[in-house]
């Protein structure tokens, strides 16, 4: 499930990191090391056991990804 998303400016190195908390795998967040050697978030990746659609709404179903969502809306 794509919650976020950025388009690198310059060539990325790219990793996948668990972020957040919660079971290894659940969480994740996909990060790139720019040439500049600052890291940017690309994409947050949430379980669908963590959370659901209510419609056009992403709900949490974890207090992690609960956390997750108000911080990427704030």
């Amino acid at each position: 499930m794509l919650l976020h998303h950025r388009k690198p400016r310059e060539a990325l190195t790219v990793f996948f990191a668990t972020m957040m908390g919660g079971e290894k795998g659940y969480i994740l967040c996909l990060s790139g090391r720019r040439e500049s050697g600052f890291w940017t978030t690309l994409v947050w990746l949430i379980s669908k056991s963590y959370a659901n659609m209510a419609g056009e709404e992403l709900v949490p179903d974890t207090k992690d990804a609960q956390r997750l969502i108000e911080f990427l809306a704030s």
